[in-house]
């Protein structure tokens, strides 16, 4: 059994980095002939530190990452015959292999892992690199069980369905087989490396444009909150100190429409006065996460008022989205949220159903959910209503309003267009 190969920095100043491959009792050892200050060397990672102060970082980082794949599959194309190769066979194998991609283009694997490192140095979103590193995972995962580099022109149809085939066999940490949603992501994901490449030249052909790279989107079952079920929460009584927070952080993102990732982190400096046609109002002015937009929203619902006074006017403590999403689901069952909901769940291209209480489906996104739909209900626009959530297109922010044809008409039977209180003027 062999493991990944490591890579060991030579001592000296600089130091040479040093491949170092050990499988079955053998030991290889060759140098990159690449050196590197010894203060810019991560000893845990085996790479190179990702800085400004040292801006080769990623082309040599790069580099490793390409030289552990070609070692891996040099490796496994002895295996597969049943040859346990000398050192010495082993290295010559190692360098033809090398000199023969020395021109070529970079593996998908290499690509993007040098995508992934160029976006944490531009101080990407943790939420964006967290995705592309998801996708990557089960990539390399897929590599390793097929026994193969993935080359850029091994991506087709055929090769989509293999992969989708592998995807469909995983399991979440639940013990359930990937959602349909979440393999879509992958491949999402997986589209956007692919047009970057083509953008950047690094491949000739537009892949992603060939390659259908998504399956049957099929809408989601989310909940949201009323005004009604938002006030019920806030005026629930008798509640540990742990759920009174996380009651109190929900309960802000009802109010803001923020992502998790915002109204998480929203300080005493966000609360600022705001000047307009001779009105003052306080208002909450932040920069988001995710598309670095401005949102200015008027901080004057009595509710949202309490709780930023209760906490300085800052948000509560935060806690993972995942303990988090956790803790709201007890607290929507203490608040009695039993209502009956059928859900329909498709993984691994199967549908099942099954019916919950609405507790059961409560997360940190039913808050900004709560908000678009009870602002849509009351009357807002959706141009204001995007302003607040930041939502750049009419498309995305529709997904997140939860109104039945029913209520639609309901609420918009008050509209002017309807009730012909101001009809319109012919032009003479």
């Amino acid at each position: 059994m062999a493991s990944k190969p490591r890579f060991n920095l030579r001592p000296g100043e600089p130091g040479t980095i040093l491949l170092i491959f050990r499988y079955n009792g053998n030991r290889v050892v060759l140098s990159t002939s690449v050196s590197v200050p010894q203060k810019f060397w991560d000893y845990n990672k085996q790479r190179v530190k990702n800085t400004r102060a040292f801006p080769h970082s990623a082309k040599i980082n790069a580099m490793l990452n390409r030289l552990e794949s070609q070692c891996m599959e040099i490796h496994y194309s002895f295996k597969t015959v049943g040859i346990v190769p000398s050192p010495s066979k082993f290295k010559a194998a190692l360098k033809a292999k090398i000199e023969q991609r020395e021109d070529s283009v970079p593996t998908v694997i290499e690509f993007i892992q040098h995508f992934i490192e160029e976006r944490e140095a531009m101080n990407r979103p943790k939420g964006s690199i967290q995705v592309y590193k998801n996708c990557l995972k089960h990539l390399q995962g897929y590599s390793q069980a097929k026994k193969k580099i993935l080359e850029f022109e091994t991506i087709t149809e055929a090769w989509k369905n293999d992969f989708l085939s592998y995807l469909f066999t995983l399991k979440n940490p639940e013990g359930q087989n990937f959602s349909d949603s979440y393999v879509n992501k992958i491949l999402g994901t997986l589209r956007t490396f692919l047009k970057d490449a083509f953008k950047r030249g690094i491949i000739q052909q537009d892949i992603a444009g060939k390659v259908k790279l998504s399956i049957q989107k099929r809408e989601a079952e989310n909940i949201y909150l009323s005004e009604k079920e938002i006030a019920h929460l806030f005026s629930l009584e008798g509640l540990s100190e742990r759920l009174e927070k996380v009651r109190d952080l929900f309960v802000i993102g009802c109010l803001t429409g923020l992502r998790f990732s915002d109204y998480t982190t929203i300080q005493p400096q966000n609360i600022q006065e705001v000047e307009h046609g001779g009105r003052i109002v306080p208002c909450l002015v932040m920069t988001t996460q995710k598309t670095k937009q401005k949102v200015v929203l008027p901080v004057v619902n009595p509710m949202l008022v309490s709780i930023l006074e209760k906490y300085d006017m800052q948000a509560p403590p935060a806690i993972s989205n995942q303990k988090l999403n956790k803790y709201l689901k007890e607290l929507g069952k203490i608040a009695g949220f039993s209502q009956k909901i059928e859900v329909n769940e498709f993984r691994a291209g199967q549908h099942s159903s099954k019916t919950v209480e609405k507790w059961e489906l409560i997360s940190t996104h039913t808050a900004r959910r709560s908000f678009a739909t009870n602002a849509f209900k009351r009357g807002m626009t959706a141009a204001d209503i995007m302003k607040f959530t930041g939502h750049t297109t009419v498309a995305s922010f529709m997904k997140y309003i939860k109104v039945t044809s029913e209520e639609r008409a309901v609420t918009l039977s008050e509209h002017e267009f309807f009730t012909g209180k101001a009809p319109l003027k012919i032009a003479k």
